[in-house]
């Protein structure tokens, strides 16, 4: 089996899977959508974590709170964006202006070797952070933001047979997903 990945945003995703150009999805879901083309399946409620450089100051720290973060200096995704939405939303609803984003790159790349160089945060899906936690150079901090949590899963054409290679793919992100359903992962 050779499987063709492709990345990009949602909605150039959704109309790729719609002209049948790939047989599914596996996507971080920006919220309500109700597209009656799609069938959405939540595989895991993903969170998300406020990283730092391993030398930045705050990496020190116990205790950070979101309002010390207003004046930071954030590489983040564009403001539209799942990452965007959620850094908009925690800070407003802590009463707090969204920090303004120095660098904006959607390359989570560029935004590790930029948060290495100990002078930026941002926010990372925290079940890539476990991947890319690896690297030293990374630091977590202690911030609860309880309301960035969205949904994971599959998206497939509504009434269109799944192909038993996309099946077979299907099943066994389901097996991977299910301890992050539990809350072991």
């Amino acid at each position: 089996m050779i499987f063709h990945v492709t990345s990009g945003y949602t909605g150039a995703l959704h109309e790729a899977l719609a002209a049948r150009e790939v047989d599914l999805l596996i996507v971080r879901s920006p919220g309500d959508t109700d597209d009656p083309r799609f069938d959405f399946e939540r595989l895991f409620d993903e969170s998300y974590v406020v990283v730092s450089g391993a030398q930045n100051p705050l990496a020190r720290r116990r205790r950070v709170e979101l309002k010390n973060l207003v004046g930071e200096t954030w590489v983040l995704p564009p403001a539209g964006s799942v990452i965007g939405g959620i850094i908009s939303g925690a800070f407003r609803s802590s009463g707090l202006s969204t920090p303004r984003a120095t660098v904006v790159t959607d390359c989570p790349h560029m935004r590790v070797s930029l948060l290495a160089t100990g002078r930026f945060v941002t926010l990372f899906p925290a079940s890539s952070i476990k991947f890319l936690a690896k690297h030293s150079e990374l630091k977590v901090l202690p911030i609860d933001l309880p309301a960035a949590r969205r949904p994971n899963g599959i998206v497939t054409l509504k009434n269109r047979t799944t192909g038993p290679v996309a099946q077979t793919f299907i099943d066994w992100a389901r097996k991977v997903a299910e301890p992050m359903t539990s809350g072991v992962a």
